[in-house]
C-alpha cells in the first residue's frame, strides 16, 4: 500500500473504537516475530508529563550518541510525529512500507485490531528494523491493559504523576489508577517514579514490593534554585547544577528531574551518557503543546492541560510568568473530562473566554462548554478555532492561552502562523 491506503487501513482501525486488553496486539507482534523482544525499551506511564519526560530522556541519549525510536500519543503538529527516530519523523515512504507489512501480519491472526495496536505494532517493528538503541515508549490510556504493555522485557519504567484522569476504564479512586500505571512495572525492574500523592507512592511501593522492583522517587523539595531567565528554565537537582532546560511551565522541573533520575539509572545499567550530553539534551529536548509559546507579539501560549491536575499546574505556570498580566483563553475539552474541574482551576484568571468544539468525536460542545464556564466568568463566548484566533490575535494588549485538549493544538499553530505571515507581507 502507499501512504494515502496506509493512512486510510488505520482511519478505518480506529473508527472500530479502543480494546483494552492485550489478546490482539499479542497476537499481531507475534504475527511480526515479536520485534519488542529485541529492543532496549523504557515503558513510560503516567497521568501527566509523559510526554515531556520521555522528550527530556530521548534528547539526553540522542547526544550521548545512541540511536533513539520515540514513540507517542497523542501527537501535536502531524501524524507521523508518533514515530521518531532521533527526533525525525517518519517519513511516508517508510510509514507506507512498516503499514503493509502490519496488515500482512494482522491478517494472520485472529482479531480485528485496533488502530493504536496496530500503530504499536508498527512503531516497534520500525524501531526494531532501523536497529536503535533504545525505544522510549509511552503508553496510551493506563498501562497494565495498554497495548503498549505487550512489552515484556523494559529496560526502565518510568511513572509520571498520578492523578484522576479517565475514571470510566482506569478507577475513580487514585489507588486504582495507580495500579493500573503500575500494571507496566516487570518483575525485578528498575522503576523511577515522579514524587507522587501519599496513596498512590503506597500503590507503586507495594507493586514494586510483590515483584522485587526497585524503585526510586523523585523528590521536589531536593529541586533548588528554580530560576527563568528569558525563555529558558534553570534548576539544580540531585548533584546537577544550573540545569537549563528550554521547555516553560512549572511542572517541567519535576518532569526533568524525573528524566535525570532515569538517565542516572541508566548509567547505573552501564551505559555511557557523558554529563556533557545530559546538560546539551535537557536544554535541546522540545515538546509541543506544553506551555509551548508560539506567538511573541502578541503573546499567544499553547498548554496540554486537560485533566483538573493539569489545568491546576497550568494556573501556576500562569500566576508565576505573566502575573498582574491581562490574560484570554481560547478553551476546547473532550466530553469525557473532568471539564469542569478544568474550568474551575482556571476561568477566574481571564478577562475574556473563548469556547471551541475540539475536532474529534469525544469534543465537547463549543455552547455546552460555555454554559459550564458561565458559572465561573461571565465573559465567555462560545466560537470555533478560526474567530476565535482572530479575535485574540487582535488584542494586543492581553496574553492569549489555548488549552483544555491536544487535539485542536496543531490546527492553531498552524492558523497563528498564517495570521503572522499575512501581516508580515
Amino acid at each position: 500500500m502507499d501512504y494515502i491506503q496506509a493512512r486510510e487501513y488505520i482511519d478505518n482501525a480506529y473508527k472500530k473504537g479502543s480494546i483494552y486488553g492485550l489478546d490482539s496486539i499479542r497476537a499481531l507482534v507475534k504475527a511480526l516475530g515479536n520485534p519488542q523482544e529485541s529492543l532496549k525499551i523504557i515503558h513510560i506511564a503516567g497521568t501527566n508529563g509523559k510526554g515531556s519526560v520521555g522528550a527530556f530522556i530521548s534528547a539526553v541519549l540522542v547526544e550521548a550518541g545512541y540511536r533513539v525510536g520515540r514513540y507517542v500519543s497523542p501527537t501535536v503538529y502531524c501524524y507521523a510525529e508518533r514515530f521518531q527516530i532521533n527526533g525525525v519523523n517518519i517519513s511516508d515512504n517508510a510509514f507506507a512500507d512498516i503499514m503493509s507489512r502490519v496488515a500482512d501480519g494482522e491478517a494472520g491472526t485472529a482479531f480485528e485490531t485496533t488502530g493504536f495496536e496496530l500503530e504499536t505494532g508498527a512503531a516497534l517493528l520500525y524501531f526494531k528494523e532501523e536497529k536503535c538503541d533504545f525505544a522510549v515508549v509511552e503508553c496510551g490510556l493506563g498501562g497494565r491493559a495498554d497495548a503498549t504493555n505487550v512489552i515484556d522485557n523494559n529496560l526502565l519504567t518510568v511513572l509520571t504523576s498520578i492523578s484522576l484522569d479517565h475514571m470510566a476504564i482506569l478507577g475513580d479512586s487514585i489507588e486504582e489508577i495507580a495500579m493500573e500505571k503500575c500494571g507496566i512495572i516487570k518483575e525485578k525492574a528498575r522503576v523511577v517514579s515522579s514524587e507522587q500523592q501519599p496513596s498512590a507512592r503506597g500503590v507503586i511501593e507495594e507493586y514494586c514490593n510483590k515483584t522485587g522492583s526497585t524503585v526510586s522517587f523523585v523528590d521536589n523539595r531536593s529541586i533548588l534554585n528554580k530560576q527563568v531567565k528569558g525563555y529558558s528554565q534553570y534548576f539544580d537537582y540531585n548533584g546537577y547544577k544550573n540545569v537549563e532546560i528550554g521547555m516553560l511551565g512549572v511542572y517541567q522541573y519535576e518532569n526533568a528531574a524525573l528524566a535525570l533520575m532515569a538517565v542516572d539509572t541508566l548509567r547505573e545499567l552501564g551505559f555511557n551518557i557523558s554529563p556533557q550530553a545530559v546538560y546539551k539534551g535537557m536544554k535541546r529536548a522540545r515538546w509541543g503543546g506544553r506551555f509551548d509559546i508560539v506567538s511573541r507579539d502578541p503573546i499567544f501560549v499553547l498548554d496540554g492541560a486537560h485533566n483538573p491536575n493539569g489545568a491546576a499546574r497550568l494556573r501556576e505556570s500562569l500566576e508565576l510568568y505573566f502575573k498582574d498580566k491581562r490574560l484570554q483563553f481560547i478553551m476546547g475539552i473532550f466530553s469525557d473530562k473532568d471539564y469542569e474541574g478544568i474550568v474551575q482551576n482556571t476561568a477566574d484568571l481571564a478577562e475574556r473566554i473563548y469556547t471551541i468544539t475540539p475536532p474529534s468525536p469525544r469534543g465537547l460542545d463549543a455552547k455546552a462548554l460555555a454554559k459550564t464556564v458561565e458559572k465561573y466568568n461571565a465573559n465567555v463566548e462560545a466560537s470555533d478555532i478560526y474567530r476565535a484566533a482572530d479575535s485574540c490575535m487582535r488584542q494586543k494588549d492581553r496574553i492569549t492561552v489555548a488549552f483544555g485538549s491536544l487535539s485542536f493544538m496543531g490546527m492553531l499553530t498552524e492558523y497563528i502562523s498564517q495570521l503572522k505571515g499575512n501581516k508580515e507581507q
